[in-house]
């Protein structure tokens, strides 16, 4: 797939060197090399775990080491360290994710690190002054959130930040794969048991083994 950049002098875009994968709904973000980092997507219906890296200098794109999960609705955060934060996301169209995995790039590698609370996926992460990571709302299933943590890289910790006024994640459309209206999503949270929402995270609803032959296919 051709990645074109904008030329913020001229107004206009030309097409730079291309990535392994056709894919989309990846994540992406700047590290302080000016290098862009690319992970997860989904290509030809398979949800990804590739990561690739974009180096402006050369004009090329490099495979990285791969994230210990698939993920789709996932977010990116660059930290003060210049490490990268991979936050939740979902493997499947119902499996949201708690796992958060930290990228390297002078290893090129990624390891896990503590997981958020709730699992989730669809949500927001900003980046405090003091160098911490805010993650608000999302979904989990068809389930909007309104939850909010917060991530200390020297602790290696989360810890909840409160609850927005609304839920925030996107509305169903006709291509989600949602069947409540608006009213019943909005209040769909609700319907979960705190000890739900609080499991390791709803793919815990595989085996291993299948968790391992999904996560590969």
């Amino acid at each position: 797939m051709v990645s074109p950049v904008f030329n913020y002098i001229y107004l206009g875009w030309s097409e730079i060197g291309k990535i392994k994968y056709g894919q989309y709904l990846h994540a992406a973000t700047t590290l302080h090399n000016g290098k862009i980092l690319i992970c997860g997507g989904i290509s030809r219906d398979s949800y990804r775990k590739t990561a690739e890296l974009y180096d402006p200098l050369s004009n090329s794109w490099n495979r990285v080491g791969d994230m210990g999960y698939k993920r789709v609705g996932h977010t990116l955060s660059t930290l003060t360290n210049g490490q990268i934060l991979v936050i939740g996301g979902r493997v499947d169209k119902s499996s949201s994710l708690r796992r958060v995995e930290l990228y390297d790039p002078s290893m090129e590698t990624w390891k896990p690190v503590t997981g958020i609370k709730y699992a989730r996926h669809d949500h927001t992460a900003s980046s405090l002054n003091d160098g911490r990571i805010l993650i608000v709302g999302g979904r989990q299933r068809n389930a909007y959130l309104k939850t909010a943590e917060i991530y200390n890289l020297t602790l290696n910790s989360w810890i909840p930040a409160g609850t927005s006024v609304l839920h925030r994640g996107p509305k169903p459309d006709s291509n989600s794969d949602s069947d409540l209206t608006e009213s019943e999503s909005e209040s769909f949270i609700d319907n979960f048991s705190e000890s739900e929402l609080e499991s390791e995270s709803f793919i815990d609803n595989f085996s291993e083994s299948e968790l391992e032959s999904e996560l590969e296919s």
